[in-house]
């Protein structure tokens, strides 16, 4: 008599086996993950199967296909996971609020981390306006990785340290200039500190 035997999962951190879960199941736990990764910049596997309540090997298995789509990014040097730059493809971002490591006339806005400027380089081509948040300490200095060049950016945002050679030349590209502290402009009151933010647009 032949034994039919039924497909297992088997985590590389436990010594059980379970099946996978049903499709409802799965998509429920896709969304938590998801909603996880919205609360915290990046998480192991572990550590999001404790919090979705799900097996290590399930975890293992819906990262891994998110990742595949884009929707996740794994980062090899710190081994967790992130949401991915397809998150950012599938959304209308009316108006994007970028910070940066650095920000030059001819390189645009850098990161030090080509991972980040990845992100950000999809906010900016899902975006319909760029505004760049950089304080006076940004100005002049290059990062390793480039995700903005000026042509993008519908205004610029900072402070009353910022070069003023380098203030004339933005406007003269076309580039608003806006300094916190001085009249309220329509731009100022959605930011909340230099830190990326988005605001989606609906059609």
């Amino acid at each position: 008599m032949s034994v039919r035997r039924q497909s297992a999962i088997t985590s590389p951190h436990t010594d059980q086996t379970q099946p996978p879960p049903a499709r409802s199941q799965q998509f429920l736990a896709v969304s938590h993950i998801l909603y996880a990764l919205c609360e915290e910049p990046e998480i192991g596997v572990l550590e999001l199967a404790r919090k979705v309540g799900i097996s290590v090997g399930t975890a293992q298995r819906i990262t891994a296909a998110l990742a595949g789509t884009g929707l996740l990014a794994w980062s090899p040097y710190t081994r967790k996971y992130s949401l991915g730059d397809g998150v950012l493809r599938r959304v209308n971002v009316q108006r994007a609020f970028v910070g940066a490591a650095g920000f030059t006339i001819e390189e645009g806005l850098t990161d030090a981390q080509e991972e980040e400027a990845q992100i950000k380089r999809a906010m900016v081509a899902a975006a319909r306006e760029v505004y760049a948040v950089v304080d006076h300490t940004k100005w002049g200095r290059v990062a390793s990785a480039t995700f903005c060049r000026i042509d993008r950016l519908r205004a610029v945002i900072t402070d009353d340290g910022a070069p003023p050679d380098m203030l004339a030349r933005l406007r003269g590209l076309g580039v608003e200039v806006h300094i916190a502290g001085e009249a309220a402009s329509p731009v100022a009151s959605p930011v909340a500190s230099p830190a990326t933010a988005a605001e989606s647009g609906r059609e």
